[in-house]
């Protein structure tokens, strides 16, 4: 498996019992740890050793995350896309 890394600067993060998460400087979570029952929101329950990106949250700005014993919650918006106009 390949482990990806964040690439972003870190502007929170929580660690729990079993899981850890953080909220890079774009808004996307990461996750990894223990994943026994899916917990790591990543739609699988393969445990990870390294942070892996939360993709069911890509169309939000995540701006907090805190973690507990074997669960993550998040704090956030809907990402904000801006349009561009072009002159005619």
């Amino acid at each position: 498996m390949k482990s990806l890394t964040v690439t972003e600067n870190v502007v929170d993060l929580s660690i729990g019992r079993t899981v850890a998460a953080a909220v890079d400087s774009k808004g996307m979570i990461w996750s990894w740890g223990m994943n026994e029952i899916g917990e790591l929101g990543l739609g699988d329950s393969e445990n990870r050793a390294h942070p892996s990106p939360m993709l069911a949250l890509k169309s939000r700005k995540v701006t907090q995350v805190a973690c507990g014993g074997n669960f993550a919650i998040s704090l956030g918006q809907k990402a904000s896309h801006k349009l561009s106009r072009t002159a005619s």
